[in-house]
Order: C-alpha cells, then sequence, then structure tokens
C-alpha cells in the first residue's frame, strides 16, 4: 500500500513538474525576432561627363612645292657630278583670255605712209579716169594726235574721144584728147579712233601740173598748163596688222584753159581705197 502510494506520488510530482516548466516557458515572454537589416541605399549614378564637341578642323595648307633635289655623286676620279630634278608642282591652269579684240592702230611716232587706189569721175565732159596716189602723214602731239598735216601725190588721166564739123576738112574731124594730171597737195586733217574704227577728213590745196594732147587732121599737139586748187576728202579706215585700210571719197577743182578745150576745168569725184602703215 505505502508502495503505490510513493508511486502515485512520483507519478503526481512528474506531472507537476512538466506543468511547470511550461508554465515558466509560457511565462517568458517571447524574445523579439531581429530586424531585418536595412536593404543598402542605391548610390545614385553619377551623370555621363559632358561630350566636348570636336574641334573645327583646319583647313588644309597648300603643300609647298619640293625644292628640286641635289644629289651628288663622286667619281672614281674625283670629278664631283651633279644632278638636278626639276619636281614641278600640280598647279591650276590659268583661266582662258578673251579674245583680243582688234586694237585701234596707233602710231609711236605719229608718221604714217598710205598708198591708194580708186578712180576719179570727171566733172568736165571728159571720161572717167583711174586714180593713184601716195600719201605721207604726221600726227601732230596734240589733242590726243586729232590733228594732223599730210603731203600728197596723185595722177590721173582722163580721156574722151569725139568728132566736130569742119568746113575746110569738109566734113566730121575725129579728134581725141588726153588730159593728164600730176597733183602735189598739201592738207590738214583731222583723224579720231572709236575702237578699231576710225574716221578723216581733209582739207587741201594742191599744185596740178595739166597736159592736154590733142589728136585731129592727123596731127597731134600738147599743152601743159600749171593750176592751183583745192580738194576735200573724208574717210574711215579698220586697224589691220600695224595700221590700217581705208576708203575714202573726195572732190576737187582747178579750172584750166587750152586752145583744145578752150575755159572749162579738170576737176572730179574720186573714191579710193587703200592702206595707210603707221610708224
Amino acid at each position: 500500500m505505502r508502495c503505490l502510494m510513493m508511486r502515485d506520488l512520483v507519478v503526481v510530482a512528474a506531472i507537476t513538474g512538466l506543468g511547470a516548466t511550461a508554465l515558466a516557458a509560457a511565462a517568458q515572454p517571447a524574445a523579439p525576432a531581429p530586424a531585418a537589416a536595412p536593404a543598402p541605399v542605391a548610390k545614385p549614378t553619377p551623370p555621363a561627363p559632358a561630350v566636348t564637341p570636336a574641334p573645327a578642323a583646319k583647313p588644309a595648307r597648300p603643300t609647298p612645292a619640293a625644292a628640286p633635289s641635289t644629289s651628288a655623286t663622286v667619281s672614281p676620279e674625283g670629278a664631283k657630278v651633279t644632278e638636278i630634278k626639276a619636281i614641278e608642282a600640280t598647279a591650276p591652269a590659268p583661266a582662258a583670255e578673251p579674245a583680243a579684240t582688234s586694237a585701234p592702230a596707233e602710231s609711236k611716232l605719229g608718221v604714217s605712209l598710205a598708198a591708194k587706189l580708186g578712180g576719179t569721175l570727171p566733172t568736165s565732159p571728159l571720161g572717167l579716169t583711174y586714180f593713184a596716189g601716195l600719201e605721207a602723214g604726221y600726227r601732230l602731239p596734240v589733242l590726243d594726235h586729232l590733228l594732223g598735216v599730210a603731203l600728197e601725190l596723185s595722177a590721173g588721166q582722163p580721156k574722151k574721144s569725139g568728132s566736130f564739123n569742119n568746113a575746110a576738112a569738109g566734113g566730121a574731124v575725129d579728134y581725141d584728147l588726153s588730159q593728164r594730171m600730176v597733183v602735189l597737195a598739201v592738207e590738214a586733217n583731222a583723224h579720231h579712233a572709236f575702237g578699231p574704227v576710225a574716221a578723216y577728213a581733209g582739207l587741201g590745196y594742191g599744185f596740178y601740173v595739166l597736159k592736154a594732147t590733142t589728136t585731129a587732121f592727123g596731127e597731134t599737139n600738147s599743152e601743159t598748163q600749171t593750176r592751183a586748187g583745192t580738194q576735200l576728202r573724208g574717210g574711215a579706215g579698220y586697224a589691220l596688222g600695224p595700221g590700217e585700210v581705208f576708203g575714202e571719197v573726195r572732190y576737187h577743182y582747178v579750172g584750166l584753159a587750152f586752145l583744145a578745150t578752150g575755159h572749162s576745168n579738170a576737176g572730179g569725184v574720186t573714191v579710193a581705197a587703200g592702206y595707210r602703215l603707221m610708224l
């Protein structure tokens, strides 16, 4: 009996001990859970460095022409031989120059020489004749060489053929009349260029050597006179080479009085062309 009671006490004590332990454990406050470590704050990303603009490209400097290289070699005999190699720098081709236009002919010395040929229509009943002339001129060094003087030698020979009634001859008599004229004239003139074209005019006074030759009744008779007369001319030229080609019109008048012709004149209108050389 006593043994049974001891066993029960042991069981009760065991149960009681377990309960006290459990109660003690429950009575203790629960330990707080450890706080979670804060997440590391992300550091701000530094801004990207500003892009520095590339410096503007400098214009390329022209490559200087390479100087000619000179190499010297010495021969076994000691003589020095120099070889020069020329290197030409590449250069742009020069721009084509505009075609040159004809410039007005200018005289360096102010002297001109001219030759001319043409024809003369007399103001008398004589017929058409040839005209040939030589001229020497000088441009005065004033007013841009506008004024000048000239000396001219010219010649012509108008002719006429016909018939007249002669009672002594019993009818018509044929005749031939030839009038040779040589003129030496001095002239004052003006000459002005408009680009390659030039215009001129002159007034002169001449000495006319006239010779009339008449053939009639089977005989030939000649008469000679020296007269003074005037002439007026004008013309235009175009620069060509060291001078100018030109054309001109002139009028001259001189009176005469031959036995064969009576009172008449040896005047006429002349058209001529030629070349004037500027010296």
